[in-house]
């Protein structure tokens, strides 16, 4: 490979991404971790102890705009560890690798670079970048 020629593969969730990188170097793996706070379904607000005050209610569309800009932030910084990308495969469970994606697709740092989106469950690092030479057609070894 040449050094225009650095293929990425990620796998992403609102967690962790793992990000595989194939080039002149051979292969390295790198994780990254979200600080993106757990879903947690609110039940509502709490009472106050005095007879006049109003209820106090918890906001659920505040918090959904926070955890919205973790992952966001969270993103941009998955977004910058493929810099310098030739091909990008990206794969993972749920929503995350969709919304991803999409923003891949609409960044103009990255909207020109050959793009693949895939669905896979929760893999290990080895599992990981085995479907990431598999799909650039590199061989694997038999370990």
């Amino acid at each position: 490979m040449s050094d225009k020629d650095r293929k990425i593969g990620l796998w992403i969730d609102h967690r962790k991404a793992v990000l595989v990188t194939l080039d002149d170097g051979g292969v390295a793996i790198e994780t990254l971790k979200s600080d993106v706070e757990p879903r947690v379904r609110t039940t509502g607000g709490s009472r106050s102890r005095t007879v006049y005050h109003a209820q106090e209610v918890v906001s659920e569309s505040q918090r959904d705009r926070r955890v919205q800009q973790q992952i966001r932030r969270y993103f941009d910084s998955v977004l910058d560890h493929l810099h310098g990308a030739s091909a990008i495969f990206v794969m993972g469970p749920g929503e995350a690798r969709g919304e991803f994606a999409q923003l891949l697709g609409s960044s103009t740092r990255y909207r020109d670079i050959p793009t693949q989106v895939a669905a896979a469950d929760k893999l290990s690092d080895r599992q990981i970048a085995a479907k990431v030479k598999e799909y650039f057609g590199i061989a694997t070894r038999p370990d």
